[in-house]
């Protein structure tokens, strides 16, 4: 960010850059590459979230993507914002994916142990239709005095296949989070994918 503007900068010509909103401390953003067909989901975008829409022009397949930020002063998280994204996708049948940094401790996810934030969040994925596509226990945070899991990966069920290599990089950010890479598959045949994920509905 801009430290007088607080707005996302500094990024390359052959890109788009998509915000929630245009003034304000903006704290998500997508930046996608030109060749890219995305396109941006107002109704689902403030200064703490953006939803944008990408197509395949060679399959009829649309993907949700949201980047989502959750303040820690906001209780219960994810926010009624995303709560109705959530819901919406699942009415149309839409692959959706949510990259967050959720500021939220919760085993399910990776963190070395649960905080009431941690247990509200678990508590919404467990009752919606989402999967948490996070691996090990890799931080994703981390300052001069502790590191943590605090970022999530989720994922509507039809779009699990979809998902693939999901790791914490190792190379440096210059920031107090760790990049999250993962890939996306886009042109396969879903009958013949057979693919491990964490499916935390069936943990005992």
């Amino acid at each position: 960010l801009n430290a007088f503007t607080k707005q996302p900068s500094g990024f390359f010509k052959e890109s788009k850059l998509f915000v929630g909103a245009k003034k304000n401390a903006i704290r998500a953003c997508i930046l996608t590459d030109n060749s890219v067909n995305a396109w941006q989901i107002n109704q689902f975008c403030n200064n703490d979230m953006v939803t944008i829409g990408i197509k395949n022009d060679n399959i009829s397949i649309t993907y949700i993507l949201c980047s989502l930020y959750m303040p820690y002063e906001q209780r219960p998280p994810p926010g009624n914002l995303a709560v109705e994204l959530e819901r919406y996708c699942k009415t149309k049948g839409w692959k959706l994916l949510i990259c967050s940094d959720a500021n939220s401790h919760s085993c399910l996810w990776g963190s070395s142990d649960d905080n009431e934030r941690g247990v509200e969040l678990a508590d919404w994925v467990l009752s919606s239709d989402l999967h948490i596509c996070n691996k090990g226990n890799d931080p994703t945070f981390f300052n001069s005095i502790r590191e943590e899991v605090i970022d999530v990966t989720l994922c509507s069920t039809n779009m699990v296949d979809y998902i693939e290599n999901w790791h914490v990089s190792k190379d440096t950010t210059f920031s107090d989070h760790n990049r999250i890479e993962f890939g996306l598959i886009v042109n396969m045949n879903v009958n013949n994918l057979n693919q491990v994920y964490r499916n935390v509905r069936k943990t005992d």
